[in-house]
């Protein structure tokens, strides 16, 4: 320290300096304060800095100021919302705040396609929607205490002292350390105390409540006209995805309940929204609505709706997963994984701040109060580096994704024309239909449409497990089909009187290729040429196939393959035969050994005689010559019994066939009968081997 005294001679005053290159510059404190008012600069009061506002007319939500019965649950309460990229100018997430140079050696920057700001995701674990953070001391926007980091205090997360009423829940800027919060806006509270951080808040009127407890959050409406309960977040804007997954005990007259996204600011009715509506009395549907005007309360032309059926057989008392997409270009729906609507026409405009939501409130007095259940709700805040093909004709391979599944299960009556299923198949290829168990006299047919709303429902036809097709099925059974449109659905065309239906579904992003079985045919063959791939010896080529039947070819590859050894065929039936005649004619196609076996079973007369030979065809039929007799190829026959004739392979037969030729191809039985009123009763049978 270079110290100096000056006004020696009054005892003199010592001022704090430091000696730099011979001059003595003072060392000066740091304070602040309105005009007549100083505080010194220290940990418990670090100097103010505005961090900057949201560059929106209007006041954002939750309340800062009282909310008045009048207005406060016509619409979402009001309230003033942290910034956003590109109206940023506080503290980043990543501490960066310029250019730099990561450990890696790459630029990194903050900027609206690489930053992901104001997602969230409340559980409702604990007992409680607010999560203590100990005692704080609040002066303006600044809130000093300790373990915020061990409480998990986020910025964009809700702050308040616990002696303070809910209107004074105010959004965190951002956690400037483990002592200090600062707040988006000066608080309205008290100055000391306990506090509490919370994912959402909650805004109640005139008879609404809610209790959290097993994971879930429990919002009651109460019965006072205008009475009602809100929870929700300031979001930024689009694009958003909103996801919520809750139950509506009832669908009551006065009374409704509103998912998704709304203007953050209290006017008689928001002017842009993005949500589903539950009202009326019919709980299997629900209103889907989207709207804008720049400056007051949309008009009919400016608001878009659409009045969905429950998907799946499905209705909102159920535990129902609800799905919002906040995009550029449209706003789509979803109900459990369904796509229920998308509009395009009227929706919110890209840089419409929004506040993420669950309300249940009565437009006049209901009956009874409604209870919401909901299990979680999160937002998805997208902003990111879209990198694409020019076209959308040009393909990006990727590996198939496994089986989507999609189950159902309804015990005891189900009415006819139920909708027991509809799946949006724009991400699938073929489906899996899997039928567990089916109710007493239930049949369910599949239909498909490109129309959410089947107003031209298309039958299908279905591959079953044995091959066989059908377009209904009404007991347990497994069945395949293609997608053929957009939408299919599983429709109860006959009404189920008892038991249990358990349907599953499994979508899979491949075409399914249906397994042909073979099937017998019966009948004969005709063929032409020489049943081989190669040519015969004497010249003949491949076969022409003009009837399959049963003649005993077995098909190989590209080609027929020779009859094999020991195949037999039927030439002559089983007649009684009194004269002297010629039987049918039978080809051998390989000129290999042929065998005729006759079975006698029936001989009557006096004296009778058959003597049976074979005889062949050297110009196709139109001569007929019979075999050499020194060759086994007669038999006398004059009672029942077995008997057989043979030609071999290059056995010569007449003098006009070589030895080293084929058996003969055309050849036929011939018989002499003798004897006083003679009969014979036979079958032949002529036997190939190669």
């Amino acid at each position: 320290m270079d110290n100096f005294t000056a006004n020696v001679g009054a005892g003199g005053d010592t001022f704090a300096a430091d000696d730099i290159s011979g001059v003595k510059y003072p060392r000066s404190k740091v304070g602040f304060g309105s005009d007549g008012a100083y505080i010194d600069v220290d940990a418990a009061n670090p100097l103010p800095v505005d961090v900057g506002t949201v560059p929106v007319t209007g006041t954002f939500w939750p309340a800062t100021q009282p909310i008045s019965a009048a207005s406060a649950l016509t619409t979402t309460p009001e309230g003033t919302g942290a910034a956003f990229w590109p109206s940023y100018k506080g503290v980043a997430d990543t501490a960066q705040t310029g250019f730099n140079v990561d450990s890696g050696g790459a630029l990194i920057t903050r900027g609206a396609v690489t930053t992901d700001e104001g997602t969230f995701r409340v559980n409702f674990a604990n007992t409680s929607i607010a999560v203590s953070i100990g005692s704080v001391t609040v002066s303006g926007k600044v809130v000093t205490g300790s373990g915020f980091l061990a409480a998990d205090v986020n910025y964009r997360d809700y702050f308040k002292l616990d002696a303070d009423a809910e209107s004074a829940w105010s959004q965190i800027d951002y956690v400037v350390d483990n002592t200090t919060i600062m707040l988006t806006n000066a608080y309205t509270g008290g100055a000391s105390g306990a506090a509490s951080r919370a994912l959402v808040v909650p805004v109640t009127q005139a008879g609404g409540g809610y209790s959290v407890a097993s994971g879930q959050l429990t919002m009651t409406s109460g019965t006072t006209s205008g009475g009602g309960i809100i929870i929700g977040r300031i979001m930024d804007y689009g694009p958003l995805v909103y996801r919520a997954r809750l139950s509506i005990s009832q669908r009551e007259a006065n009374n409704e309940t509103r998912i998704g996204f709304a203007e953050p600011v209290t006017v008689t009715q928001p002017r842009w929204t993005a949500r589903f509506i539950a009202d009326g009395t019919v709980n299997t549907t629900i209103k889907c609505a989207s709207s804008r005007n720049p400056t007051t309360a949309p008009s009919a032309a400016e608001t878009e709706t659409t009045i969905v059926t429950i998907p799946n057989g499905g209705n909102t008392s159920q535990q129902l997963d609800y799905r919002i997409e906040q995009l550029t270009e449209s706003v789509r729906f979803y109900i459990s994984g369904v796509l229920v609507a998308e509009h395009s026409k009227v929706m919110p405009a890209q840089s419409d701040v929004m506040v993420a939501s669950v309300r249940s409130f009565n437009t006049a007095v209901p009956a009874s109060s409604t209870t919401v259940v909901v299990d979680f709700m999160t937002v998805k805040n997208h902003n990111k580096l879209e990198i694409g093909v020019m076209s959308e004709t040009e393909k990006i391979v990727a590996a198939a994704a496994p089986l989507q599944q999609f189950t159902y299960s309804v015990a005891g009556v189900i009415a006819i024309n139920t909708d027991l299923m509809v799946l949006d198949c724009s991400q699938l290829r073929s489906l899996f239909i899997q039928c567990n168990s089916m109710g007493t006299t239930g049949v369910v047919t599949v239909q498909w449409s490109n129309e959410p709303t089947f107003a031209q429902p298309i039958t299908a036809t279905l591959m079953g497990e044995s091959g066989a097709t059908s377009t209904t099925f009404n007991a347990a059974v497994m069945r395949v089909t293609n997608v053929l449109a957009r939408y299919c659905r599983l429709r109860l065309t006959t009404a189920t009187t008892a038991g249990t239906t358990t349907l599953n579904v499994w979508g899979a992003q491949t075409t399914y290729t249906p397994i042909v079985s073979t099937q017998p045919v019966s009948g004969t063959v005709g063929v032409t040429g020489y049943p081989t791939a190669a040519a015969s010896a004497d010249g003949l080529a491949n076969p022409t196939i003009t009837q399959i039947g049963a003649a005993a070819l077995n098909f190989n590859g590209t080609t027929w393959d020779r009859v094999r050894n020991n195949v037999s065929a039927a030439v002559d039936t089983s007649s009684a035969r009194t004269a002297s005649g010629t039987g049918v004619t039978f080809t051998n196609h390989n000129g290999g050994a042929v065998s005729f076996w006759l079975n006698v079973t029936a001989v009557s007369g006096t004296t009778p005689t058959m003597t049976a030979r074979l005889q062949w065809s050297p110009d196709n039929g139109t001569t007929w010559l019979d075999m050499d007799t020194t060759n086994l190829q007669t038999v006398s026959i004059t009672a029942t019994g077995n008997f057989t004739l043979h030609v071999g392979r290059g056995l010569p037969v007449t003098a006009n066939r070589s030895a080293n030729l084929p058996a003969p191809r055309l050849m036929r039985l011939a018989w002499t009968i003798g004897g006083t009123t003679p009969s014979f009763t036979f079958t032949s049978w002529a036997n190939t081997n190669a």
